[in-house]
């Protein structure tokens, strides 16, 4: 009887087990205040940084959480460089999977040409040297790191991502093409330069 008992726990314990299941949600949100503004991102991210910038009536805020990017530039919301329009103070901001809600309401925004995405900028440009070779992002960033690994050199500024890996220049994972000793390079918004050359993304 006792081999016989063994088999009947044995049982139970197995559909016990399978019949529970353990959900772990990890960052389902990251949540900051930006001046008088909560301000929600989902998803999250355990990679997000901070900084604020205030002197007499001008004010800026800005927030990275992954691949989004948050300003909040004298009560004007901005959005991975689209416009979202003016905030109320106290108006809370939530940003889910890439839909833009202002106190509850969701808003439709205006993609910003590239002179007023440099305007807005807090930081004009990043520059470093990466693999031997100057490297500048326009606008630039106070959110920038420096990784090298297995061989790629990479230049984080905000989101644009610049790496170079055996001489060959990739800009947020596309590639443009190889360099040569003394290549200077430019990322203006979306525009790739070497040189003072605009190279094209290969295919």
């Amino acid at each position: 009887m006792k081999p016989a008992s063994a088999m009947i726990v044995g049982a139970i314990l197995l559909v016990l087990v399978t019949g529970c299941s353990v959900h772990v949600k990890m960052n389902e949100e990251n949540q900051t205040k930006m001046g008088s503004h909560q301000v929600v991102v989902k998803p999250g991210s355990t990679v997000t940084s901070s900084s604020s910038s205030t002197g007499g009536d001008e004010a800026t805020y800005q927030y990275s959480c992954g691949d989004v990017s948050v300003t909040i530039q004298n009560e004007k919301l901005i959005v991975n460089n689209i416009n979202y329009g003016r905030l109320n103070t106290g108006e809370p901001v939530l940003i889910d999977n890439g839909k833009v809600s202002v106190a509850g309401q969701e808003r439709q925004g205006t993609p910003m040409s590239d002179q007023e995405i440099q305007a807005s900028a807090s930081v004009a440009k990043s520059t470093k040297k990466l693999a031997g070779y100057n490297v500048t992002v326009r606008p630039g960033s106070s959110f920038t790191s420096t990784t090298q690994f297995l061989g790629e050199n990479i230049f984080t500024v905000g989101n644009t991502k610049v790496s170079i890996k055996n001489d060959e220049l990739f800009v947020n994972g596309t590639s443009y093409g190889r360099l040569k000793p003394g290549d200077t390079i430019l990322v203006e918004s979306k525009k790739v330069s070497v040189s003072g050359k605009i190279r094209e993304p290969k295919q």
